[in-house]
């Protein structure tokens, strides 16, 4: 967590050339922020699934054990869910839009599109296949996200979940199992609903699997309130810390 609030001091503050996005002033020195970190009294928010996603067995106890870790070290502990269906629909929207977008932009030709990465090709085309009004949609549903989540979070300092529902998948597939889905993100339900909102959200390490496979745990919190993710982040590493491996485990 050291490293990741260093980089956040050479990284972060505004700037007149930001187009997207906004940074208020004036930005903490992040390194100061986790000195000391501690969770006493923090009020935490402890979703086991978001209420529409199934986790791995071994992802799911990791993070139970790491809520009542946290709950010994003094954080208020509720479990609850934030209180939204899944927004799988409305991110692909907007993604696979601003693809096709991105690709228009390049102009290849179609020698050029065939050396190009084939998924990239298809949510390009995908994406081309959105109308102003589909993407009105996928906005809206995007607000009642932010809304949502800024109502949790008059309530609960910051939300805990997993970062995965699983650990790492076979090297060169999108789904595992090799089963296709809707799209990889099938299995990632637990980040892009707060890459949607724009909210600070931190993985640390918490364990593995019966496989030697690192679990992540995810703490999110309010919009620009990176500090409670840093602070939540560099206690628990600092009170739980992960074996670093330096080679592969032998089965």
């Amino acid at each position: 967590m050291e490293d990741a609030a260093l980089f956040m001091n050479a990284t972060t503050g505004p700037t007149p050339k930001a187009m997207y996005g906004y940074c208020p002033t004036p930005v903490p020195n992040w390194h100061e922020a986790i000195r000391g970190a501690s969770v006493k009294g923090l009020k935490i928010g402890y979703s086991r699934n978001l209420g529409y996603a199934e986790v791995q067995p071994d992802v799911a106890a990791a993070i139970e054990r790491a809520a009542q870790r946290l709950a010994d070290m003094g954080a208020i502990i509720e479990e609850v869910d934030p209180g939204f269906s899944n927004p799988q629909d409305a991110l692909l929207a907007l993604w696979y839009a601003a693809e096709a977008r991105t690709v228009e932009m390049v102009n290849p030709t179609e020698e050029q599109k065939k050396l190009m990465d084939p998924g990239l090709i298809r949510i390009y085309e995908k994406g081309c296949g959105y109308t102003a009004r589909d993407y009105v949609a996928a906005e809206q549903v995007r607000a009642n996200l932010k809304v949502t989540m800024a109502l949790f979070h008059e309530k609960y300092d910051a939300l805990l979940l997993p970062t995965m529902p699983t650990t790492a998948i076979e090297a060169g597939v999108d789904f595992p199992g090799g089963i296709e889905g809707k799209d990889w993100s099938d299995w990632s339900p637990f980040t892009y609903p707060f890459n949607m909102t724009g909210q600070p959200a931190v993985s640390v390490p918490c364990g593995f699997d019966a496989g030697g496979l690192p679990i992540g745990l995810q703490f999110v919190g309010p919009r620009f309130r990176d500090d409670i993710v840093l602070t939540l982040a560099a206690a628990y590493q600092a009170a739980y810390p992960e074996e670093v491996l330096t080679a592969p485990r032998i089965a």
